[in-house]
Formats: C-alpha cells, sequence, structure tokens
C-alpha cells in the first residue's frame, strides 16, 4: 500500500485554546429597563430612497400584542406581521433582555437578507421597549413603499400580464424576454408618480417608476413564471437596482432599467428595446454596474453574450433581427433557441426602422439615401418602394405606414396575421437521427467526455427550431443532463487546499490510500470522515476508513473507472488527538491506468 506521508507544514498546527463562559440572565433580576426607542432604514435602500431625517414620532401601542420567550419565536413574530404588511404590533418578551437592542436590529436585516422582495420593499423598521429584565414590552412598526391594498393589486397584474405574455412553449429565454419587453415598452423612467416611484405598485398602475420599482415589478413576473430570481441592489452612476435570474442552473443580470434608455433628444422611443442589460455575467455587469456584497450568486456564463448588440430587433418566430451597430447597422439574425445564440449576417444592407410585415421585412435603407425598401427574410429580393428619405415607418394591425418626417410617402394593407417560421427551417431528419444518436452513445464519466460534450453543443447548434422541436423528450433531458456536467467539469476548482503533488498514475482499480499524520487523529467518525474522495465533475465517490494510530486508510467502495481523474481532498479542519487542525489543506488527483 503506498503512502500518503509527506507532513504538510509539520502537518499540524499549534493553535491558541479559547475558553467560552457563559454568564446566565436570571428571571428574578428586576433591574429596571428604561425604554429604548431606535429606528433602522433598510440598508439596502438607505441610498436608493429618500427618507426624511425629521425625528420619528415615537409610538405605543394598545393592540396586535403577541407574546415570545425567545429569539426564535420574536424573529418568527416579525417576520410573519411583515409578510403581512402589518404596520404596528407589539411583543411582551420574556427572554433574555440584556442585549436585544441589538438582537432586533439583527433580526431586522437578517429578515431583509432572506427576503428579496421584502429587502425592496420595507422601508424602515422601528421599535421601542421597556420594562423590567426579561419582562419587556416591545413596540415596533414597519413602514412600507406599498400598502397591503397596492399589494395585492400588484398580485393580480402579476397574474394577468403573466398570463398574457408567457406561452408554455416557450423557451425559458423566450419567457424572460417577453418579461423584458413588457416591462420596457410599458413602462417610463420617471420620479413623477402619484405613489412612490420606488415600488412596483407605480410602475403596474401608472406606467412610471425607477429602477427599484423596474426590479421589483421584473421579480415578481418572473418568480410568477417560475423562475428563480434576486433582487440586487448596487451602483451604476447613482444607486441602483437590477435582478439575478437562473437559466438552465446558470445566474444571469437581468437590468431592465438599463434595456429602457433614456434619450436626451426628445425622440419618442416609447417603442425602443434594448439587450445590452439581458442574461449577462458579472464579468460584463462590471463595465459599468458595482453589486453590493449582498452573497449574491456568481453569473459566470457569457452563453447570452451576442443579445448585447442587439436592439429593437423583429421578432419572427424564434428569431430576431436587427441592425447590428458593431457592424454599421447591416442587416443580422439570431436565433434565441440554439444553445449559444449567434448573430448571423442576412445581408450587407444597412437598414433602420426596421419593420415585419406581408413577409417581407421593411427599412429605411441607409447604403440607399435612406429611402423606402422591402426584402425577404433570407435577404434576397431588396426592392425599392419609395425614392424618398424614410424618418419612421408604423405597423398596426392593417396597416403599414412609411413617413418622411411627417409626411406619408407609403401606404400598404397588412395580410399576415402575425409571426412566420422563416424560410431556412425546414427540418433535416438526418442531423436530427444524429445529434439524437450521438446524446444516446454519451457516457458522462469517460475520458472523452470533455470533447464529446462539446461536440454535441455544436450539433445542436446547427439544428433549427423545427429540428430541435423534433428531438425526443428522452433525448433533450439527456442533454439537458450533459450540459449539467459538462458545466460541473469546467467549474470544478480547489481553491481552499494546496496541490500536494503533481497527477499520480496508478495500476489498481480499487486503489487504497494511506495518509500517515505526524500525531494520532481523533478516532471518531466526524473527524476524518472529512476527508473525501471526487471524481472529475466534483461529484463524491462511496469511501471506508480504517484508523490506525496516526494513519488513515482510504478505502472506494467499488472501483474507480479508468482514465478518469479522482481527486482525494485532505481539509484544514481535520484534528489529532490534541484537538490541533491541520494548518493548510491538500489534494492529491490520480487516474487509474491498470
Amino acid at each position: 500500500m503506498n503512502k500518503f506521508n509527506k507532513y504538510a507544514a509539520a502537518l499540524f498546527l499549534t493553535v491558541s485554546s479559547i475558553a467560552f463562559i457563559h454568564t446566565p440572565a436570571f428571571a428574578e433580576s428586576l433591574e429596571k429597563i428604561e425604554q429604548t426607542n431606535i429606528t433602522i432604514e433598510n440598508p439596502s435602500l438607505a441610498s436608493v430612497v429618500d427618507f426624511s431625517q425629521s425625528q420619528r414620532q415615537l409610538f405605543s401601542l394598545q393592540q396586535n400584542v403577541y407574546e415570545s420567550s425567545n429569539l426564535r419565536d420574536l424573529s418568527a413574530i416579525i417576520t410573519s406581521q411583515a409578510n403581512q404588511y402589518k404596520n404596528e404590533f407589539a411583543v411582551k418578551y420574556s427572554g433574555d433582555s440584556a442585549n436585544l437592542k441589538e438582537e432586533l436590529s439583527t433580526i431586522f436585516n437578517d429578515y431583509l437578507a432572506n427576503n428579496d422582495y421584502a429587502n425592496g420593499t420595507v422601508k424602515s423598521f422601528s421599535f421601542n421597549y421597556g420594562g423590567t429584565s426579561n419582562n419587556v414590552t416591545i413596540n415596533i412598526k414597519l413602514e412600507y413603499h406599498n400598502t397591503i391594498a397596492q399589494e395585492e393589486f400588484i398580485s393580480q397584474e402579476v397574474k394577468r400580464i403573466a398570463k398574457e405574455i408567457i406561452e408554455p412553449e416557450m423557451s425559458e429565454v423566450e419567457k424572460i424576454k417577453a418579461i423584458n419587453d413588457y416591462i420596457v415598452l410599458n413602462t417610463t423612467y420617471s420620479y413623477d408618480t402619484s405613489t412612490t416611484p420606488h415600488s412596483a405598485y407605480a410602475l403596474f398602475n401608472e406606467g412610471k417608476g425607477v429602477c427599484q420599482a423596474y426590479a421589483l415589478a421584473a421579480y415578481r413576473l418572473l418568480k410568477e413564471a417560475n423562475f428563480e430570481v434576486r433582487y440586487v441592489t448596487g451602483y451604476a452612476n447613482e444607486p441602483h437596482a437590477w435582478n439575478l435570474v437562473k437559466v438552465d442552473g446558470e445566474w444571469y443580470h437581468l437590468d431592465t432599467t438599463w434595456n429602457d434608455p433614456v434619450f436626451g433628444n426628445n425622440e419618442d422611443m416609447s417603442d425602443y428595446v434594448r439587450y445590452k442589460y439581458f442574461l449577462i455575467s458579472d464579468k460584463e455587469i462590471n463595465k459599468d454596474h458595482t453589486i453590493d456584497n449582498n452573497g449574491y450568486p456568481a453569473a459566470t456564463s457569457d452563453r447570452f453574450i451576442e443579445f448585447r448588440t442587439i436592439s429593437s430587433p423583429v421578432t419572427i418566430g424564434n428569431t430576431l433581427y436587427f441592425e447590428n451597430q458593431k457592424d454599421d447597422i447591416k442587416l443580422y439574425k439570431l436565433n434565441m433557441n440554439t444553445y449559444s445564440p449567434k448573430a448571423e449576417k442576412v445581408s450587407d444592407t444597412r437598414v433602420q426602422y426596421l419593420t415585419y410585415a406581408n413577409d417581407a421585412l421593411y427599412f429605411s435603407n441607409y447604403s440607399s439615401g435612406a429611402h423606402l425598401y422591402k426584402m425577404n427574410l433570407d435577404g434576397t429580393g431588396v426592392t425599392l418602394l419609395v425614392n424618398k428619405l424614410v424618418t419612421k415607418i408604423d405597423k398596426t394591425a392593417d396597416e403599414l405606414i412609411a413617413y418622411s418626417n411627417n409626411e406619408v410617402i407609403y401606404r400598404e394593407p397588412v395580410t399576415n396575421t402575425g409571426p412566420v417560421t422563416p424560410p431556412d427551417e425546414t427540418p433535416d431528419l438526418i442531423k436530427i437521427a444524429a445529434f439524437s444518436s450521438s446524446v444516446e452513445k454519451m457516457i458522462l464519466l469517460s475520458s472523452s467526455f470533455r470533447l464529446d460534450a462539446e461536440k454535441l453543443f455544436e450539433m445542436y447548434e446547427e439544428l433549427t427550431n423545427n429540428e430541435k422541436a423534433l428531438v425526443s423528450v428522452d433525448t433533450q433531458n439527456k442533454f439537458t443532463l450533459i450540459d449539467q456536467y459538462y458545466k460541473k467539469l469546467i467549474a470544478l476548482k480547489f481553491t481552499e487546499t494546496v496541490e500536494w503533488d503533481s497527477v499520480k498514475t496508478v495500476k489498481e482499480i480499487n486503489k487504497q490510500w494511506a495518509i500517515t499524520l505526524s500525531h494520532d487523529v481523533e478516532n471518531f467518525n466526524e473527524n476524518f470522515s472529512k476527508i473525501y474522495v471526487v471524481d472529475m465533475f466534483g461529484e463524491k465517490v462511496g469511501v471506508d476508513f480504517e484508523v490506525n494510530g496516526n494513519t488513515i486508510n482510504v478505502i472506494p467502495e467499488s472501483n474507480y473507472t479508468q482514465n478518469i481523474v479522482y481527486t482525494l481532498v485532505v481539509p484544514a479542519d481535520l484534528k489529532n488527538k490534541n484537538g490541533d487542525t491541520l494548518g493548510q489543506g491538500v489534494h492529491l488527483q490520480f487516474i487509474v491506468k491498470p
């Protein structure tokens, strides 16, 4: 049996011992507690919302009185009342009141930290209390941006809007786009509201609001559409709020406020939507945003990065047609439902005011005097309609109208009723069969997994939407699983331990490792079971342990798979019999090749 027997930093370092002394509080100690008055502004909103700096009126309550004898129950009462938008209530508290001020502050801050929507809707938390030790009455006052009636209105609107814009057959990306577009197209960024502009109520009721309202509205709509979503605070030229949303197991930033640009030239941009802040990574958002340190999940994927080039696209089925600002406003398209959507050039024609009607694209041709033209969806059939400057193209349910300044220069009846499937999406059954066969043959725990998965992703991107729709559910589910394991493989890192040695090649498929320490091991399962072995995806494999003095034997429960890299991890908190811990955790990677 090989020995894994280097002594990392003499393995165990001497650490100082700390004695904890608990002094109980006694109910019979009737020290009088003077009334204490505290107001805590929501820390996430303090710089976003303007609060009055005047002294708040103190209060005492005669009703809504609850009882609690410990902090857990006190926290549950406060949480329940806040979730019901209760403004004032009292608690008779018989627990330890020695540090009650700090503990109440902690309860409130923890409530906000664990409830994103409350973090955007609660303005402040005020309390006063008085009495004797372990027998105090706490008066609590909460202020919100919404009343309970306004919150009920928000809930009704969220359900109505989601039913209106979300279709069951939509992909996750299409659903998020529908929510982004609804908010942008139906909201004007403004402080000029009859109720607070920081609430989703103003946005749904008046069509106006500021970033906080945008982010809270997006939060509620995304929740209604069954997404995991976060309400995010930070800074972007000023205090700002936006969202994180999870797609296929990965988090992405969505800033509906900044997807609704404000222009200073009085131009009507009410129908303008951009996607520069649509499903982007931390790396991209950090270029002009600063994220508050509130424990938000990492957004590392740039899968949807090419949406950033898109503004006011024409949506036809699952495909977006748009003028590419990065390529001299030439006509491009992007299929939303490919695994990693890529922008493809349709035509070298420079286009503006792009509009879809009657199975064709109408536009102002900046390659030819900004005159009115149309073309087919594949870029062919470019046709001059009016030899005049075009400044606007409108489309109603019945008619397409082109303008030159305020002059109508072209009218055409609209005969098609809605989006069509682009003509280049005829299913190729051979491609579908090849993709499906490759998915079914895929072995997760194999040395070729990474290359095989990347080939699959390329094959998937080459399928059209019609072709994807013909892939069986079982194959789609396995492909999703492959994608999840690929992400695990790429993300696997050992940041809390140092590499013990280079990758070891071993012959035994049931390889046992003996870890020899400088002192006898603290021999109980909770200690030595901190040692573990993971496969190439970071998933733990079953191992047993035998302890003999200062040696731990790590024994696999089943054979290792050949040609796969495994990692043996010895964490820093492994203890010896003296209670000392390892100064630095270590890991050793090995591969079985008989």
